[in-house]
């Protein structure tokens, strides 16, 4: 009986069949297209069954955002602007030095 069912095969067990390979290599890539297709097709549906309550909360977090942009002190500014190219290095260093000064000093 076992005789039979190798020969059915026609594999050794030290040989690796390309066919079978390429088939489950197949049934592989089949999964995940089905996967990733149903996966935006669910988000699709998700987004038209729920579009009032997620256009309120995306104009409700854009609303919020520009509110804390405008009533919030800055964190950081700067008026040192240094050009690539148009200034020797002398130059550069010298801002440097100066912007120095100005974080020691907490001059912001």
């Amino acid at each position: 009986m076992s005789e039979n069912t190798s020969n059915n095969k026609n594999v050794r067990d030290d040989e690796i069949d390309l066919l079978d390979l390429f088939r489950r290599m197949g049934k592989t890539l089949s999964r995940w297209a089905n996967a990733i297709g149903r996966a935006v097709l669910i988000s699709i549906v998700f987004l038209l069954r729920r579009w009032l309550p997620l256009t309120i909360s995306v104009i409700l977090g854009v609303g919020a955002s520009y509110l804390l942009k405008y009533t919030s002190p800055p964190s950081y500014q700067s008026d040192l602007i240094i050009k690539p190219n148009s200034v020797t290095t002398a130059e550069v260093s010298e801002k440097i030095k100066k912007l120095q000064g100005y974080v020691l000093e907490k001059n912001y």
